[in-house]
């Protein structure tokens, strides 16, 4: 009898454990070792399929709308409540679905393949001598700034299940989508993690990223901040000059101009890289054709436009929580003092809680003071540190030339979650507000939760 070729090594695990990333969330975990008893081969070759029964294959290919389904248990398992609150909320089956339509072709997935034992006897007609099943997905997006002819990609979402750690899956998808993001030439990458996930972030930085940035996520119950002077307008001090009536409404088309305008003066790349890099003409498109019920400027009794707030709702699946997400807030320089900002969270606070949100969520730059002050003020907490990375792919390119993605150790696993129904991708919340001190300006920075 013929006896099988000798099947190649299987490769040497790499000690180092690498956790999972949201959208750019990592997870932090406690990593078990693989338990896969197989030989593991990562690769790109749909044709490529294993011919021995011991043989598995994960092949890194494009998602489609049959992975859809698998792509959101798969977070489910993995960005659990227990370990990452805010992935958890934010996570939903609107972020798979609103990512495959608007950048399907960044969004991949791992697909084992296994070879199946020989059948005896009379075969059925639907024999498969195959096994499939995705154990693993990234998605990502971008954004381009048209005034600066650049773009920035953002890495959303990692996840491989427990089981495929350890075994170059993560890495490869890392890889693979950075080389779709370099032909698509966008300038820089946008990765975060929760900042006590001290594996997750040296992963990161051993990829490249860097130039960290801390940021602070905050949560309000609403049925607890009744009676606090949260919402509440601030009275004017005796001897200050009177200023012009505001009002706040809801967005119609006629704002969409004027909003992302504003936001290209409050959404600097000195004063906040990272949202200066996510916002973009397509975010408020996005938002006002999905949740324009929560989407609400403010403007002056002469039509002067003095700001914004762009939100969103998640709903869990399973769950009798509702939760809103305050995606962008941000108020015109001139405007300061006139207490929009209050005026603007009031009732986006007011229309959730009408929708039966029972908690808002946001988040703001860890060293924005003056923002986080406000959010506490007005009821928020914190409750968990992420760290924002990004990476220079120009200057990446200067090095040695990539010819595709270079398999390597990637450990993923643990719980994870983008809220709502969704940012369009990475959506943190973003609020700002910029004033005057003296003639410099100093921005003080407000956001919500994703």
């Amino acid at each position: 009898m013929l006896q099988p070729p000798p099947l190649p090594a299987a490769p040497a695990p790499d000690p180092s454990p690498v956790p999972v990333i949201k959208a750019t969330k990592v997870k932090n975990a406690v990593l078990s070792p693989p338990l896969i008893p197989h030989i593991l081969r990562v690769h790109h070759d749909e044709s490529d399929l294993p011919t021995h029964p011991n043989e598995t294959h994960v092949i890194i290919r494009r998602m489609s709308l049959k992975d859809v389904a698998s792509v959101f248990h798969i977070g489910e398992t993995v960005f659990s409540s227990e370990s990452y609150p805010q992935l958890y909320r934010t996570w939903s089956p609107y972020e798979v679905t609103d990512n495959l339509s608007t950048d399907g072709e960044l969004c991949l997935v791992a697909e084992e393949v296994r070879k199946l034992p020989p059948k005896r006897g009379r075969r059925p007609k639907e024999y498969k001598e195959h096994a499939k099943r995705v154990v693993g997905f990234i998605l990502g997006s971008v954004t381009e700034k048209k005034k600066k002819q650049e773009g920035c990609a953002y890495l959303a979402w990692v996840a491989v299940n427990e089981q495929y750690q350890r075994q170059g899956i993560g890495t490869e998808l890392v890889g693979t989508i950075e080389a779709l993001f370099k032909k698509e030439d966008m300038v820089t990458i946008v990765a975060d993690t929760p900042e006590s996930n001290v594996p997750a972030r040296r992963f990161l930085e051993k990829l490249g990223f860097g130039n960290p940035i801390s940021h602070v996520y905050m949560s309000l119950n609403i049925a607890s901040s009744k009676g606090k002077e949260g919402g509440k307008v601030p009275r004017k001090k005796k001897g200050t000059p009177k200023t012009k009536p505001v009002k706040v409404r809801q967005m119609d088309i006629d704002d969409l101009a004027k909003v992302y305008a504003l936001g290209e003066e409050v959404f600097t790349q000195e004063l906040y890289p990272n949202l200066y890099s996510i916002w973009s003409e397509a975010e408020v498109v996005e938002l006002f054709g999905s949740d324009s019920d929560t989407c609400f400027v403010c403007e002056a009794s002469d039509k002067t436009f003095l700001g914004f707030v762009l939100g969103t709702e998640i709903e869990k699946k399973g769950s009798s929580w509702r939760y809103g997400y305050l995606l962008w807030l941000a108020v015109s320089p001139q405007a300061q003092g006139l207490g929009v900002g209050r005026r603007l969270l009031k009732e986006f606070q007011d229309t959730m809680e009408q929708n039966g949100c029972r908690l808002l969520l946001c988040d703001t730059q860890a060293d924005n003071l003056a923002a986080r002050a406000f959010f506490e003020k007005s009821g928020f907490q914190d409750w968990e540190d992420h760290v924002y990375y990004t990476k220079d792919m120009q200057a990446e390119g200067k090095g040695e030339e990539r010819e595709g993605p270079v398999e390597g150790r990637m450990v993923e696993r643990g719980d994870v979650q983008k809220t709502v129904k969704g940012i369009p991708q990475p959506r943190l919340t973003r609020l700002t507000k910029t004033k005057k001190v003296g003639e410099k300006k100093v921005g003080e920075k407000k956001s919500g939760t994703k």
